[in-house]
């Protein structure tokens, strides 16, 4: 997991941050392999707001296939957002995190989906739609969250009914209240 509500967590996470606002986008990318944690996520933040060019991306995406979970994982994390707001990357992303939606490490898994909700789009959407049969209840939660913002279509309120029965507490929870907004939101009652 790369966040934490820990507020120790949420103070150290900013003066990382802080430390690293000078750094370059490519010492950026080098610190998304770091054994910690904080460093990892901070660096992947920090390229989310700063984007890079072809050669950045593409150091990112090599990631992406990395040995250790932790760094797809993190890897996942910044294509999701990489040159925010305009996302110069993102028809080139979003194929590559619907293949890493299918990484056998959970938390890769749920990176890559919560990255596809950021991008949006109905390729982007295909991706999410079929992980609401993951293994993990952590990525079907995320899930049945992000199809509140398909805009009500049958897809999302069918798998949304599916996920609202789901073993998982927590995941039925997010169906439900993703179906609520929907049904106030666009009348589908």
């Amino acid at each position: 997991m790369l966040d934490s509500d820990d507020e120790t967590e949420k103070l150290s996470r900013y003066f990382v941050r802080k430390g690293m606002s000078d750094c370059s986008t490519s010492e950026l990318i080098n610190l998304l392999t770091d054994g910690d944690q904080i460093v990892r996520s901070s660096a992947g933040f920090l390229l989310h707001i700063s984007g890079g060019d072809s050669e950045d991306f593409n150091r990112i995406v090599g990631l992406a296939s990395h040995a250790d979970a932790y760094v797809r994982e993190v890897a996942a994390y910044v294509l999701g957002q990489f040159g925010t707001p305009d996302y110069p990357f993102r028809a080139l992303s979003v194929p590559l995190l619907s293949r890493m939606a299918h990484d056998m490490d959970d938390e890769v898994r749920l990176s890559a989906i919560s990255s596809l909700g950021h991008l949006r789009g109905d390729d982007a959407w295909d991706a999410i739609l079929s992980a609401a049969t993951d293994t993990s209840p952590d990525v079907r939660g995320v899930v049945a969250f992000l199809l509140e913002f398909m805009d009500g279509s049958e897809r999302s309120v069918a798998a949304l009914t599916v996920l609202a029965t789901d073993p998982d507490s927590d995941v039925r929870a997010a169906a439900q209240e993703s179906l609520d907004a929907l049904r106030h939101g666009y009348d589908l009652i």
